[in-house]
């Protein structure tokens, strides 16, 4: 499995998903966080139901121990925000280990990218690590770790010769990601929770 090719091939859908979030804006407000903590819930929530019904028996304790989605309802319960429900989100379809990989090198990599993130929210929304962004710490000092342990088991387990099922199905992966992201919420995400004073 060439990941090289990987990375470069899935570049601009890649950076897509990233121009969808306000996530890493210096002027971030509260109320357009909590909304993007919920539209990703609904992201991640449907593909850990299609990856984990798609997996071979040998792959679901990978996928289980990867799994955010308990983070994600922490973040939405500490604003006292709703945890979305009905979720109409359209994911690639994995019907071979390959294309499965790729939608797990779409949501593997965003755990090294959610480590930026967290750091950028709690100095902009004033918040306390884990308080509101546990989801983007992920799996904390065992991200670097487990992406390599992804890594690995993607080039053991793939074939050059099928990489590019893997890359079409990322580029797929990416681009469900980013039009999901950029779809209005239906209504905005309310919450009691209020910022510590500035001043």
């Amino acid at each position: 499995m060439d990941l090289k090719r990987l990375r470069q091939e899935t570049a601009l859908e890649h950076r897509a998903v990233e121009d969808a979030l306000p996530l890493m804006h210096k002027d971030l407000k509260l109320e357009q966080y909590t909304a993007c903590l919920q539209k990703i819930h609904g992201f991640v929530s449907a593909w850990e139901q299609s990856s984990r019904s798609s997996a071979p028996a040998w792959m679901l304790e990978f996928l289980l121990v990867r799994s955010r989605l308990n983070l994600l309802e922490q973040d939405l319960r500490w604003f006292r925000v709703r945890v979305p429900q009905d979720c109409s989100v359209k994911l690639p379809i994995f019907s071979n280990v390959a294309s499965l990989f790729g939608g797990m090198y779409v949501m593997e990599g965003s755990t090294l990218g959610g480590q930026v993130i967290a750091r950028h929210v709690e100095t902009v929304l004033h918040l306390e690590k884990g308080r509101g962004n546990c989801y983007f710490l992920g799996h904390g000092e065992q991200t670097g770790s487990m992406w390599q342990e992804f890594c690995l088991m993607l080039k053991a387990t793939i074939p050059n010769e099928n990489t590019e099922l893997v890359v079409d199905s990322a580029k797929r992966m990416f681009v469900a990601y980013g039009e999901w992201m950029a779809q209005p919420s239906a209504s905005p995400a309310e919450s009691n929770f209020r910022l510590p004073d500035r001043s």
